[in-house]
């Protein structure tokens, strides 16, 4: 018989041994450079993941194991909406949740990806967990705790900072005395900014670069209608319609809380996307919320609803594993995206006995460091600002060097008023390998 239990322990082995087998991405790669360098925070994003990383250099000979602790804390992260929820769903309705989650892209296999949004989403669950403990046990020390773990959520990602109308409006609601409320409210503050120290002192000495850059990535003074029409279809998408559906049928028997838990990242996100793009991952504190919410209609079995939509995405997930191992899918590899895994194999490869070489890219510059085990830079202002950018190690120091640039591709503006190429090579069908000399 299927157990919550069962379906737990089995669900977490399951993503070990798949996530130890598949191949790092790009990103995870640049994340597992941080913690080659590391800092208290970093242009793009606060410092936890790096120290994720950091945990898992032990499990590095053992196929991905470096992803290990990053899993460890996704699973984790299940566990807490388990024990969030468990006065609220029936043990039916907890194991349609669980199994939800386990299938759904971000939650499920999302969490062998190891990202800011592992610990993000721990740390958000935590807090909500230790505000629910301390609404009832009236104990300042319980609000204390909550405070520890909102700061560590924001040495997470700074989305963490939407977390705070969730509480204030949760513990407003809860009827407490204006001084009862103030006092929680104030060891909160404390514990938060205790815990989340490393990224302030980082901002206040860099010039808030990472925040501005933060502000600036989020917002925009163009508005495309397109933007807010792909967010909207991304959020159906990916929770899938059946849960929008169930979810907004069952509203009504939600608490306050736990509605406002899943609309407002929903709707903050939604909002910033009439000014500029919104990733359809930067919500994703908000579904499990909009999961649970669901759920609240399903009464004394799994209904077909919860099994079909389950069925669906684990297929689709499946698939995608399949084609990352074994690329069966008769498509070009870039057109699915599935080849982001290898796609700078034979870079790696070329540069491995190379020295006075660099990257056109955080991605291929994280890529083939990770593959070599050795560290190699992106050339600076070549692409967007990224943490590279910031490294004395991305100026060359010789007058000539080699750059990996793709098939092609010609230097921009910034970059050809202090570099001119002066021979070009073929590496493989996406990349060159040009020798650069100083203007």
């Amino acid at each position: 018989m299927l157990t919550i239990k069962n379906l737990f322990v089995f669900s977490f082995v399951l993503k070990l041994i798949i996530g130890v087998l598949l191949p790092l991405s790009p990103d995870e790669a640049y994340y597992w450079v941080w913690g080659q360098k590391l800092q208290l925070s970093y242009f793009d994003h606060p410092a936890f993941v790096a120290w994720l990383n950091l945990l898992g250099q032990p499990f590095e000979s053992i196929g991905s194991g470096i992803r290990i602790p990053g899993m460890i804390m996704s699973h984790a992260t299940l566990g807490i909406w388990l024990l969030l929820l468990r006065d609220l769903l029936t043990r039916t309705q907890l194991l349609s949740f669980l199994t939800l989650m386990l299938c759904l892209p971000f939650t499920g296999a999302g969490g062998m990806i190891v990202t800011p949004d592992i610990p993000l989403m721990f740390f958000w669950s935590l807090t909500l967990l230790l505000v629910k403990t301390a609404n009832k046990s009236q104990k300042v020390s319980d609000a204390f705790l909550a405070g520890l773990a909102l700061g560590l959520g924001f040495v997470s990602k700074y989305t963490m900072i939407l977390i705070l109308p969730v509480i204030l409006f949760w513990m407003f609601s809860s009827k407490k005395s204006w001084r009862q409320f103030s006092q929680f409210v104030a060891v909160g503050v404390v514990g938060s900014l205790i815990t989340s120290f490393p990224v302030w002192y980082w901002n206040l000495t860099n010039d808030l670069t990472s925040v501005g850059f933060q502000l600036s990535h989020g917002f925009s003074d163009k508005f495309k209608i397109e933007n807010p029409i792909e967010y909207l279809l991304g959020q159906v998408a990916f929770l899938f319609p059946t849960t929008v559906f169930f979810a907004y049928k069952s509203r009504h028997l939600a608490p306050s809380w736990l509605l406002f838990a899943a609309l407002w990242p929903l709707g903050f996100f939604g909002f910033a996307s009439i000014f500029a793009n919104s990733e359809v991952n930067w919500p994703i504190v908000a579904h499990p919320a909009v999961m649970a919410i669901a759920l609240l209609g399903v009464q004394n079995q799994l209904a077909s609803w919860v099994k079909w939509t389950s069925l669906i995405f684990a297929t689709l997930v499946v698939l995608v594993i399949l084609e990352v191992f074994f690329t069966w899918i008769p498509s070009d590899r870039q057109e699915i995206r599935t080849d982001v895994f290898r796609k700078f194999n034979r870079v790696a490869e070329y540069v491995k006995d190379k020295e006075n070489i660099y990257a056109r890219s955080y991605q291929m510059a994280s890529a083939v460091s990770y593959a070599n085990k050795k560290m190699f830079f992106k050339l600076r202002h070549m692409n967007r600002t990224d943490v590279f950018d910031f490294w004395p190690e991305s100026l060359p120091k010789e007058n000539e060097f080699d750059l990996i640039m793709r098939r092609g591709e010609r230097f921009k503006r910034t970059i050809r008023d202090k570099y001119k190429a002066v021979s070009r090579q073929k590496i493989d069908d996406q990349f060159d390998v040009v020798r650069v000399q100083k203007q």
